[in-house]
């Protein structure tokens, strides 16, 4: 059996909170702070089908998805980021947003859990 890819891993920020105590619960407050009314915008964006805003907020997303390495959704927003530019492979979103929510659902939860 192979191990199951864990969900974020935030290893290098805990090295850095060693050399700078609170680094790390800084950047997860800002991460739990602001990324639910990033993906709120995505979402409306999504339903809205307004494929351009979709883009930028998923290009938003990305950089806080890789700073954190949410390895399952790597992929899936750079994608969902192909997707609003191109508008090529719509069909695909919703399996795509369901993934995003769902995964970053279980990324807030964990991820309070271990702060807390």
């Amino acid at each position: 059996m192979t191990e199951e890819t864990p969900l974020y891993d935030l290893s290098s920020f805990r090295e850095m909170d060693a050399e700078d105590p609170g680094a790390l619960a800084k950047i997860v407050s800002i991460f739990i702070d602001s990324t639910p009314e990033v993906l709120n915008e995505l979402n409306r964006s999504y339903l809205d089908q307004n494929w351009t805003l979709m883009a930028s907020l998923a290009h938003k997303l990305k950089a806080t998805i890789d700073i954190l390495s949410i390895k399952n959704l790597q992929g899936v927003i750079r994608r969902i980021e192909a997707i609003g530019k191109s508008g090529e492979g719509i069909e695909e979103l919703p399996v795509l947003m369901e993934t995003l929510n769902q995964t970053l659902d279980l990324v807030f939860i964990k991820i309070k859990d271990e702060m807390s």
